[in-house]
């Protein structure tokens, strides 16, 4: 298989899901794969793909806010650090690969980049948050009035992350490579002879 077919599809599925959850009604906001591609590229993978989710992010990114009449500004920054964030995270949690270990880091990481990117938010929008504590603790919990609660941004994408993972975890786990590699080690402990006492 050519190597830039997973990168092309991977930019595609990224791609897919933003434009669904601006396009779709009543699609679910802040669903989407991309904190967990960057999580599981780092703590499952070693980081060898780290970049291919980073330009998924630098290729779709600009282009739907520009669809959706937003400009590049201090939002750009602040959901940079947040991905640094998911992405150092995942950089911690790469040894230990249990299941708890993998769904509690990619949840710390949605934590992580929610509240970056919304304290982000509360310095950039000036006109909607008052820069007091409770103009801080509204634009982590309820939201600018008339705009709906931004804690359900932090469930979708506690959610999302969840799901993707799940669904990343199940490939790794019935793909070819990593079957052949089980057989592999089980022959490898069935060759070596135990000692003698």
């Amino acid at each position: 298989m050519k190597s830039w077919i997973p990168v092309v599809a991977l930019i595609a599925l990224f791609a897919l899901f933003q434009i669904a959850g601006i396009a779709i009604e009543g699609w679910p906001l802040n669903f989407q794969p991309l904190l967990a591609m960057g999580f599981c590229a780092m703590a499952c993978l070693g980081g060898r793909q780290w970049w291919i989710v980073l330009a998924a992010w630098l290729l779709t990114w600009p282009l739907l806010s520009w669809y959706q009449g937003y400009s590049i500004n201090l939002a750009f920054l602040g959901t940079a650090l947040g991905f640094a964030s998911v992405f150092g995270i995942g950089f911690i949690m790469r040894k230990g690969k249990s299941l708890f270990s993998i769904l509690g880091g990619v949840t710390l990481s949605a934590i992580s980049f929610y509240l970056i990117t919304n304290t982000f938010s509360f310095f950039q929008l000036t006109h909607l948050y008052p820069r007091t504590l409770e103009g801080f603790i509204q634009a982590q919990w309820t939201g600018p009035v008339g705009f709906g609660p931004t804690w359900v941004f932090l469930r979708n994408s506690i959610g999302g992350n969840l799901f993707f993972t799940g669904l990343f975890l199940a490939s790794q786990h019935f793909s070819p490579a990593t079957q052949e590699d089980e057989e592999s080690e089980e022959e490898l402990e069935d060759d070596v002879e135990p000692a003698e006492a």
